[in-house]
């Protein structure tokens, strides 16, 4: 049992797709906290921009609660 939030997230990055979205996105990535079950999906162009996302959702995810993600 994971004792609160962000001490244990999955992330996942999924693509290419056959078809583009209409943003032109051809992969999504997810971002799941284990113990709330809370999903984040962000759609990217392309596997590069993975990084980026990742580093903003940190930001935000730390910056709205007070808990620190541990694993990931």
């Amino acid at each position: 049992m994971v004792p609160h939030p962000l001490v244990l997230v999955h992330t996942n990055i999924c693509g290419p797709m056959p078809e583009r979205s209409l943003g032109g996105s051809q992969y999504f990535i997810t971002f799941v906290d284990d113990c709330t079950r809370k999903v984040w999906a962000y759609s990217i162009r392309s596997k590069d921009k993975a990084f980026k996302v990742f580093s903003q959702w940190l930001a935000e995810v730390e910056n709205r609660s007070r808990y620190r993600v541990k694993t990931l």
